[in-house]
């Protein structure tokens, strides 16, 4: 793999600033400066897998992925899963797996300019940076999963997932350094499919998660969500469906404040209608509860979180 770099200052950067590690001011300090960074690697990689039948209610799946690349050196990422099969109604399920994540170039080796800060001793503003380290290599996480599956009828569908993940080295970016931790996430996930009536047909889901950084609980996520999902055919050609989601409280963190966001409900409904076999028209509408709800945001930057508005949306499908 290569790739070339060109550095361009567009505006509303392009300005005198003063760069405190040359100690020169300049107007062509880039956001990312890529520097001595390499533009050309190899990497290698390859599987192999293979499914056991143990009995005729077990089934075993194992294998291995292998990787070998410059910037990442050699690892392999196995891969472990076993099902057995109680009857008709009732599997079970449980698998481990290892998985790398490298490292970007700009974790590693690029310089990023994430402000420019006005200093009035010497009115001049100054540029804030930090530096990728070559010594950010490969995360690496061990992923434990527990299932069930169940199907008291031809009607009805029940899920449950259990899992932990296990991270080592994790890369955290922000100024002023890069940062590696440890985390740890716990949770799972029970889901239903109940096809109600010929003409109705229920989806729902809840999950719980809690993560760790470093041995201490983290709150910027929702540690509970649920969802429940109405599809409803008012005739042959029309359906409506529903759906309606929890998001559990959290608390952003921020550079200025911490921003803390309450749970809250979703709503979105939808009209199709088709008109023929290939024309189709849908009314939808997002978020009907709320005006907006908050998301995210850039912590070291931003002052208020990104939200997403209620939105109404029509759309005609034509299919050829």
């Amino acid at each position: 793999m290569s790739f070339d770099v060109n550095d361009v200052v567009t505006s509303p950067w392009a300005f005198s600033t003063l760069d405190p590690e040359t100690n020169s001011s300049s107007s062509t300090i880039p956001i990312l400066d890529y520097g001595t960074s390499p533009t050309s690697f190899d990497r290698f990689s390859g599987f192999i897998q293979d499914s056991i039948d143990l009995s005729d209610d077990v089934v075993l799946s194992l294998g291995s992925k292998f990787e070998d690349g410059d910037l990442s050196g050699s690892n392999f990422q196995p891969g472990l899963r076993i099902s057995y099969t109680l009857n008709e109604q009732n599997i079970f399920w449980g698998a481990y797996s290892r998985a790398y994540r490298q490292a970007s170039l700009v974790e590693q080796y690029t310089k990023v300019s994430y402000a420019r800060a006005w200093n009035p001793a010497d009115s001049n503003w100054t540029n804030q940076s930090f530096t990728g380290d070559p010594a950010n290599h490969d995360e690496q996480m061990d992923a434990y999963e527990l299932g069930w599956r169940m199907r008291p009828n031809a009607d009805l569908l029940i899920e449950l997932s259990l899992y932990h993940y296990d991270t080592k080295d994790a890369v955290f970016s922000g100024p002023p350094i890069y940062s590696l931790s440890d985390v740890e996430t716990t949770g799972g996930e029970l889901t239903f499919d109940y096809h109600a009536s010929d003409t109705w047909y229920l989806e729902g889901g809840y999950s719980y998660s809690r993560g760790k950084k470093d041995g201490e609980i983290q709150i910027d996520f929702p540690e509970s969500m649920a969802n429940l999902t109405s599809h409803i055919k008012i005739r042959d050609n029309l359906l409506f469906s529903q759906n309606l989601y929890y998001t559990d409280d959290r608390i952003i963190p921020s550079a200025y404040n911490e921003i803390p966001i309450d749970d809250y409900l979703r709503l979105d409904l939808g009209l199709v209608w088709r008109l023929k076999e290939d024309w189709e028209i849908g009314l939808f509408g997002r978020d009907l509860l709320d005006s907006d709800h908050p998301e995210n945001m850039y912590n070291d930057l931003d002052v208020e979180p990104g939200k997403v508005e209620r939105t109404f949306l029509l759309s005609i499908t034509k299919e050829f």
